[in-house]
Order: structure tokens, then C-alpha cells, then sequence
């Protein structure tokens, strides 16, 4: 069975702050799954510049929840999850 590495990158402020703060990490062969809340944005450009300073790592779509409707959002997550176990 093939080991996989999956990084869950949650979107806090923008992935200009992540970027900083991960330069000299080499994201080869890794897999970045990026999730947030926000309010009313999404995930605005994060997802485009994570791909931008992580050009080798497989990066997927991301799961972004509105703030106004995390606490009706389970089922939106369980599907995201089962999702990624098919992948």
C-alpha cells in the first residue's frame, strides 16, 4: 500500500501569510487540502496563490464554509471527507 502524506491547510487570513511562513518548506509529491470559514468571500484568491509558492504539491479543491451556516454544515464536511477517502 502507497504511504500518502495530505496536508490540511486551513485558509486563515490569506495564503500570503501562509507563504511566509512556509517558503522554505518543499511541498514535493505532497498533497495540500485547503479549508475555511469565511464571510461571504470564500476562499478569494488563497487557493490560486497556495498553488503559486507550492508548484509541486497536488492541491485540491478547497472546502469553504460560510460563517453563517457552519452549524448546519456536518453533512457538507462528511461529504468533503468521504470525498477524499474515494480519491
Amino acid at each position: 500500500m502507497k504511504k500518502h502524506i495530505v496536508l490540511f491547510l486551513l485558509l486563515i487570513v490569506s495564503a500570503f501569510q501562509i507563504n511566509a511562513q512556509t517558503m522554505d518548506t518543499d511541498f514535493s509529491g505532497k498533497t495540500i487540502i485547503p479549508f475555511n470559514t469565511h464571510g461571504g468571500y470564500g476562499t478569494g484568491k488563497s487557493v490560486n496563490e497556495i498553488r503559486e509558492f507550492a508548484p509541486k504539491a497536488t492541491v485540491l479543491e478547497a472546502l469553504s464554509i460560510n460563517g453563517n451556516s457552519v452549524e448546519t454544515a456536518k453533512e457538507q464536511v462528511g461529504k468533503f471527507v468521504d470525498d477524499l477517502t474515494k480519491r
